[in-house]
């Protein structure tokens, strides 16, 4: 997972395996999160939303974004179950959809694929810039969303490069 904090506001993008939940809690806590703004699920495999339901339970969540993908798991039911419990929507992000985190302006360039079985394919993918500075998060995209990205025209530039798929 990766936790984006800029000025009072707050993202995390992914929350690891069902047992990082708690450590990422701790973890969490012990940096002065108070609250999230943002919290993105990239996709619905366990090793991304393992955690999510533990972070929905602990913390105030202003959005939660997933791609338009749901899976036949207990990890995803458990997420979706915590979020109904706080009457938190899922928002489903659209491509170029932008929205800010403190200064830093971050912007969709990918959450929708064809469906060929293959959560990865959905990955939510962004672009986070503040000045000069900017971080390109890929979740597990696949080549199939880097071409979609490049053949949009999205500039993938990025100071910052979190290696799809684990590197």
């Amino acid at each position: 997972c990766i936790l984006v904090s800029n000025g009072p506001d707050t993202m995390l993008i992914d929350a690891g395996n069902n047992e990082d939940g708690p450590k990422l809690v701790s973890y969490l806590q012990s940096a002065g999160v108070e609250d999230i703004d943002y919290l993105v699920g990239t996709h619905p495999h366990e090793d991304h939303i393992g955690g999510m339901d533990d972070i929905l339970n602990s913390y105030d969540v202003g959005c939660l974004v997933m791609p338009d993908k749901a899976a036949n798991t207990k990890t995803y039911q458990e997420v979706i179950e915590a979020a109904g419990n706080k009457n938190l929507p899922v928002t489903v992000p659209e491509e170029g959809q932008t929205w800010q985190v403190g200064e830093a302006n971050c912007q969709v360039f990918s959450c929708e694929a064809e469906d060929t079985g293959d959560f990865n394919q959905w990955s939510v993918v962004i672009r986070m810039t503040i000045g000069e500075v900017s971080f390109l998060f890929t979740g597990d995209q696949t080549i199939e969303n880097e071409q979609n990205i490049t053949e949009a025209g999205y500039n993938v530039q990025a100071t910052f490069y979190k290696a799809a798929h684990h590197g």
